[in-house]
């Protein structure tokens, strides 16, 4: 008999696919397939999210996605910041994850260690081929220099709750800086809200130096002073790109980032916002990708989150 007995948790859309592809989807078909292939595991699957005590007579464990509780022999799992990265996580995601709470301490990372693994691990396979969690538009138009970019989310996504400055005070915050300089506003490219996408677009208004683009977000990122967001992934692209962030919510990134929690917090954060330190950002990026989060990359990965399962 298998020494694992786990359950996975199949979402609506790994059912019903999306017609376009979709970083969840590539995710959780890695993650099946390496179960599967497994001696050792004993794979069920669910279209619920559910608990290990929904099956009574056996010891089972959970893998459930984009969920948040704390309980036994349980793990949720989600699609990380880049491409084959996960997150396993005891409580939840985002800024709900037991990982949110974790300290993050320079100190137990070596300089030169830290820069090898960012060298390897983020700069050849993410950086030079401008490699983004999504598929990236071409570049169209011209991007303004050394102003805001703002990266906003899905509406009405759960993580949104995390918001200490909404997405309106965050926008109102940011066009306030406007004409003075640039402000730059990208819509997530799983928004499937029309009036929210229209009132977005009606800000576009180059005289006023508001812009609303859909060009790259290397490209935005790399022309902008400075990258505002609630809790979104692009933040933390920006600070692998040496940018400064501000994060108006709680994440699982934000060591590095300026974390306003007022509209005057967020004013100031705007006007003094610089990129941390580059070595202490490589340490941050080291610990979060290859000790916090999940490489599919990595020889035997697999075993780290049955170790992580073990635990529970």
């Amino acid at each position: 008999m298998a020494a694992w007995r786990i359950n996975l948790h199949y979402p609506w859309w790994m059912r019903a696919p999306p017609p376009r592809p979709e970083p969840r989807l590539a995710m959780l078909r890695t993650l099946e397939a390496a179960l599967l292939a497994r001696g050792d595991v004993s794979l069920s699957g669910s279209a619920a999210a559910c608990r290990p005590r929904a099956f009574p007579d056996e010891a089972v464990s959970t893998l459930n996605f984009h969920t948040v509780w704390t309980g036994p022999r349980n793990l949720h799992f989600k699609e990380a910041y880049l491409p084959g990265y996960f997150t396993f996580d005891p409580a939840g995601h985002s800024g709900w994850s037991a990982n949110a709470g974790l300290r993050f301490d320079p100190a137990s990372h070596d300089r030169a260690e830290a820069a090898a693994y960012f060298d390897r691990a983020v700069v050849r396979r993410f950086l030079v081929p401008q490699v983004s969690k999504y598929a990236q538009p071409a570049r169209r138009a011209k991007i303004p220099r050394g102003g805001i970019f703002v990266a906003l989310q899905v509406p009405r996504d759960k993580v949104l709750t995390l918001a200490h400055l909404d997405t309106r005070a965050m926008l109102e915050g940011c066009l306030a800086r406007a004409p003075r300089e640039p402000v730059v506003i990208k819509l997530h490219p799983r928004s499937r809200d029309p009036d929210f996408e229209a009132g977005i677009r009606a800000l576009h208004d180059p005289a006023a130096n508001v812009h609303v683009l859909d060009e790259p977000i290397y490209a935005l990122i790399d022309a902008a002073r400075v990258t505002v967001c609630i809790n979104s992934g692009v933040g933390f692209e920006a600070q692998l790109r040496g940018g400064a962030v501000i994060t108006c919510g709680a994440s699982d990134y934000g060591a590095l980032t300026w974390r306003p929690t007022t509209p005057a917090e967020l004013a100031v954060a705007l006007q003094r916002a610089e990129p941390p330190d580059p070595d202490l950002m490589r340490r941050h990026a080291t610990w979060l990708l290859r000790d916090v989060f999940v490489d599919d990359t990595a020889p035997g990965w697999t075993d780290k989150v049955l170790d992580r399962l073990r635990r529970r």
